[in-house]
């Protein structure tokens, strides 16, 4: 695949399994003790969230299937795709962001929003399109195994 946009992986998770993220905290500024007058951030629904995103995801990976290859895959460009997704599911994504908004407690500005969509969708297709070439790959997973290390050298006997 060609270029894609990276969504950092905290949003990614709160985009797929809904994980709460806490907010940076400027390092210019102490940190103030928690308040009790201050509210918690709603919860985000996940089972709504997953179903926005299954429709996109459903034509993912009907996209996917088409190829052969996994140089097949790595050489599309996948433009049209993200344009026709962003086209086609606009309601679903504009409702994704608006509950990712929720979750955060922040208000994107409408260029914001529309590069939010967008990167969902390329992250998406970034994450299924690795699925897809994995697959016809067979790429082992790698089982690392634990190993002691001691932290100091025996004591010598005398």
């Amino acid at each position: 695949m060609k270029r894609f946009l990276s969504i950092p992986a905290t949003i990614l998770l709160l985009i797929l399994v809904g994980v709460q993220c806490a907010p940076a905290t400027p390092t210019s500024s102490p940190a103030l003790p928690a308040s009790p007058q201050v509210s918690p951030l709603p919860e985000v629904d996940t089972a709504k969230m997953k179903d926005l995103m299954r429709p996109i995801d459903e034509e993912i990976r009907a996209y996917f299937r088409s190829f052969t290859s996994p140089e097949a895959i790595l050489q599309t460009d996948p433009s049209k795709l993200v344009a026709r997704l962003l086209r086609d599911y606009h309601q679903n994504l504009e409702e994704l962001v608006r509950l990712i908004e929720q979750q955060e407690g922040v208000t994107l500005s409408a260029e914001e929003r529309e590069i939010m969509m967008r990167e969902i969708v390329e992250e998406e297709i970034t994450r299924i399109g690795t699925e897809f070439i994995d697959q016809m790959l067979g790429t082992p997973e790698i089982i690392i195994e634990e190993t002691v290390v001691p932290v100091s050298p025996p004591a010598q006997s005398p």
